[in-house]
């Protein structure tokens, strides 16, 4: 394998995470940004109630399996 892919893998596993090309990720993914719920749709953990909220994200935005439902909350200033 080449050096930088090596660099890139390890730069992944490290942080978590991959930074794409919004190109490469427009189509076949699930979308989210900063603040929203992710709920795992594989039956198991959707059982279990397996959520998270993102945070920090590279840019506030990210993407991920389609296996997941995207909740993003509205914040709603009461009187």
């Amino acid at each position: 394998m080449r050096s930088d892919v090596d660099d890139r893998r390890r730069i992944c596993v490290a942080n978590g995470h991959e930074p794409r090309p919004w190109g490469q990720i427009k189509k076949g993914y699930t979308h989210f940004a900063d603040g929203d719920v992710g709920l795992v749709t594989i039956t198991p953990c959707f059982e279990n109630g397996k959520s998270t909220v993102f945070r920090n994200l590279t840019g506030s935005i990210g993407a991920g399996t389609t296996e997941l439902h995207v909740v993003r909350p509205l914040f709603v200033e009461a009187d």
